[in-house]
């Protein structure tokens, strides 16, 4: 699935542009859309909270911190309380009992998460904000496109081809992605990257490892 053309759609600016039709061009076929103009907004903010990525973002964007605690609390409890009260257009059963809940129910769940991650890390821990953008799948997604886009035409490598082209990319190569890949690069996140230079701590481990094996002998 596409994720990042399903984040297009469930957007303000489509909301927008439904209002527009409904309210001033009187477009008949709009008629009746207010429920869909609500859905929009709804989750066009809640994508909005669980993807702040830059400590100087505005408006929902921002990072999740004290200052705006209250605030993005009640937009998770709000949208929490929608979810759990959407129901089926078919039978009027809810959506969280029909076969369709899976979605809805991650979404449930990423609520709970997040609030409990910024109760535990930002006001119990050492954490003065929180990025959620890093919590996101997207990175390991993208991981996912490179080790496909390294594969040519065939998408489902081997266990050897994987080991190789994970070797490739853990030491040589930042994570890239492709047009047609599943989502977007949204930050400068580097994702298995090994420097050229040597790596002190990891030297430090071995040094003392070998010394351990020497004193065994």
């Amino acid at each position: 699935m596409k994720v990042k053309l399903a984040a297009q759609v469930l957007s303000r600016s489509v909301a927008d542009a439904l209002e527009y039709a409904l309210h001033h061009l009187k477009h008949p076929k709009f008629e009746g859309c207010e429920a869909t103009i609500l859905f929009l907004k709804r989750f066009n903010d809640l994508f909005d909270v669980l993807n702040s990525r830059n400590f100087f973002g505005e408006g929902y964007k921002s990072p999740f911190m004290e200052k705006n605690k209250t605030k993005f609390f009640q937009l998770l409890d709000e949208t929490e309380a929608y979810i759990r009260g959407l129901k089926t257009s078919s039978n009027g059963e809810l959506l969280l009992t029909s076969q369709r809940k899976t979605g809805f129910l991650g979404f449930l769940v990423t609520l709970k998460s997040i609030k409990s991650l910024f109760l535990s890390l930002c006001e119990g821990g050492d954490l003065k904000f929180l990025l959620t953008y890093k919590l996101s799948q997207d990175h390991l997604e993208l991981f996912f496109s490179a080790i496909r886009s390294h594969g040519g035409h065939n998408n489902n490598p081997t266990a050897k081809q994987f080991k190789a082209a994970y070797v490739r990319l853990l030491a040589h190569h930042q994570i890239m992605t492709s047009d047609s890949a599943n989502c977007t690069i949204l930050d400068d996140t580097n994702i298995l990257n090994v420097s050229a230079s040597k790596n002190t701590y990891l030297k430090s481990i071995n040094d003392s490892d070998a010394q351990r094996d020497d004193i065994d002998q």
